[in-house]
């Protein structure tokens, strides 16, 4: 009963922290940039090169689409509005915001699964949660808190 409560409560807690005043900021961010820019080449069925592996990108392109993107807005610069422009960014931020929050019990169970107690597990899992740079990475248009996620999976 421990395990699920713990998994329960942090779960919320991630939720909470990645999911909360997720429009904001409403505009373009850092790295939002390529990787929005691509979601929309891919939405478009545009050709390019890119020397990163697609799934990350493959995948902002199906939140965006869901969301009802249609590839058109360009990216091309930090600071431009997404509201303006009527980007559904939110729903293309929710996309990793859920992987980031989905990472926070996957530390839990690892930590349980190597033989650690319930507290160990959930300090680990706490750590995860309130990490200042996975929280910020999961709640924008990068590919870093996918990346997180398959690894943590891993």
């Amino acid at each position: 009963m421990t395990d699920a409560l713990v998994l329960l409560l942090t779960t919320a807690l991630a939720i909470i922290v990645r999911c909360h005043n997720l429009s904001t900021p409403n505009q373009v961010v850092f790295d939002e940039v390529h990787f929005g820019k691509f979601a929309g080449k891919y939405i478009n069925g545009t050709y390019f090169y890119d020397l990163h592996p697609p799934l990350a990108k493959m995948m902002f392109a199906a939140a965006g689409k869901l969301a009802g993107y249609d590839g058109v807005f360009d990216f091309k610069s930090i600071g431009l509005e997404y509201e303006a422009a009527g980007v559904p960014y939110v729903g293309m931020r929710l996309m990793p915001a859920l992987l980031g929050v989905v990472t926070v019990p996957a530390a839990y169970v690892t930590a349980r699964a190597c033989g650690y107690l319930w507290d160990t597990g959930l300090l680990a899992a706490l750590l995860v949660c309130l990490e200042n740079g996975l929280v910020t990475q999961s709640r924008l248009i990068l590919l870093d808190s996918p990346l997180v996620f398959f690894t943590a999976l891993s």
